[in-house]
């Protein structure tokens, strides 16, 4: 009787009987895995497990401070009625060139905030069989957010109590953390967003199965957004993801823009409901907040949080 799923013999005969994408996958899963049991992971840090982190990212060209932004997203009357317990973190992109901005005659109106470069827009993205964003900037981005995820763990937060999400450009950048994080997180909130280089690299085709194949994501798109449109960028992301991660959710919200879908006191108690659910933050013990109230009267009218 093989009582260790990891035994050689086992692994030696699940190996022969795949195909060679397959076996590549499966030892890189396995050496995860193993890694992660050792003296990876969080095991370098003493956890407690009354603490929670949550990882926000900008959008593109973001003016509004990180202080100002994780207020808004986490406590006050709008947002998400996080606990003291729960961590915040909001970095800040660097200025630098976007292929995406009009030219002008003055180069650096060609600069913003941005995480990473990308000349296509969302909808032009996701059917290109080229790329549409910087591959080279994309993995740079993401150890910006590795470093923020194990800040929180030297901290004592566990990984599993970390949630990283992000609007527009952040969202994209939350995408790409789900798939090639060398973390297993507590869950993720794209919002209003695209899958980067969908076509170039489809989660389905990479080499390895995602650290976070399992994890929980709601991914959250306005119907009425014209700069990351439900067809195609964020159907496509959907397929895309479904194909490798098994807790992913994309829901559309009836009428908001790119700008109203967040935040918006009608849809801020979905994504709260949805943390709640799915995750270990930790919130405030408060009454129904307005938000909250207001989504309880209209969400049936509207068919949100489906």
């Amino acid at each position: 009787e093989i009582k260790n799923p990891w035994h050689t013999e086992l692994i030696q005969e699940r190996l022969r009987l795949m195909d060679p994408k397959m076996q590549l996958k499966m030892v890189l899963c396995v050496t995860t895995v193993l890694s992660s049991s050792g003296t990876g992971g969080n095991s370098r840090y003493g956890e407690d497990d009354s603490l929670a982190g949550v990882i926000f990212l900008h959008g593109l060209g973001a003016s509004i401070g990180p202080n100002e932004l994780c207020e808004a997203v986490s406590r006050s009357e709008f947002g998400l009625g996080l606990s003291e317990r729960t961590i915040i973190r909001c970095p800040k992109a660097k200025y630098q060139p976007v292929g995406i901005l009009p030219p002008t005659l003055i180069p650096d109106l060609r600069s913003a905030r941005s995480w990473f470069n990308f000349w296509m827009m969302p909808a032009d993205s996701v059917l290109s069989p080229t790329p549409g964003e910087s591959k080279d900037e994309l993995a740079a981005a993401l150890l910006i957010v590795e470093e923020e995820i194990e800040d929180l763990m030297r901290m004592g937060v566990p990984s599993r109590n970390i949630v990283v999400g992000g609007c527009s450009q952040g969202g994209a950048l939350t995408l790409y953390t789900a798939i090639h994080s060398n973390y297993q997180l507590g869950g993720f909130l794209p919002i209003v967003t695209w899958l980067p280089l969908l076509q170039v690299e489809p989660p389905i085709d990479l080499p390895f199965w995602p650290v976070n194949q399992h994890t929980p994501i709601f991914h959250m798109n306005g119907m009425a957004d014209i700069i990351v449109p439900v067809w195609p960028a964020g159907k496509k992301t959907e397929a895309a993801m479904n194909e490798v991660f098994t807790q992913y959710t994309f829901n559309p919200i009836p009428l908001t823009t790119h700008a109203t879908t967040f935040p918006n006191p009608a849809t801020m108690p979905i994504l709260k409901r949805w943390l709640k659910a799915n995750t270990n933050l930790k919130f405030k013990d408060a009454p129904q907040s307005i938000s909250e109230s207001l989504f309880s009267g209209f969400s049936g009218l509207l068919g949100l949080g489906r």
